[in-house]
């Protein structure tokens, strides 16, 4: 009998220590899951949270931010004049642009027997 109850005092103690380490392992798992601490310190402090990302993203923008380049600057006279000179030479490019292409890629469009099939210039 006497060693019916020192295993039974035994199996109780284990039981006990089994039942305080399952409340201290579910208390830990609390204290570790980020992701609910951090859901909850947003609950608390909105705008401390708003304002901490901000700042953190700004910090991470100015860290992470390229160099710039500088800009090439052009003189007043080559911006006036390249766009006037563009404007000048489009009929005479376009001409000779389509004239290419129906050389490369459209040789039937010079047969006689096609007749004005591709009017892709305004050539006659």
């Amino acid at each position: 009998m006497a060693r019916d109850s020192e295993t039974q005092a035994l199996i109780d103690r284990i039981e006990a220590s089994r039942r305080r380490l399952g409340g201290e392992i579910v208390g830990l798992k609390a204290k570790l899951n980020l992701p609910a601490q951090f859901r909850k310190q947003i609950a608390r402090r909105p705008w401390l949270s708003f304002g901490a990302s901000a700042a953190g993203g700004l910090l991470l923008a100015g860290i992470l931010r390229r160099p710039r380049r500088q800009k090439k600057r052009r003189s007043r006279l080559v911006k006036w004049a390249t766009p006037a000179l563009l404007a000048l030479l489009k009929p005479w490019l376009r001409s000779v642009v389509t004239r290419e292409l129906q050389r490369r890629f459209l040789p039937a469009a010079r047969s006689p027997e096609m007749g004005r099939r591709f009017p892709l210039s305004s050539e006659t």
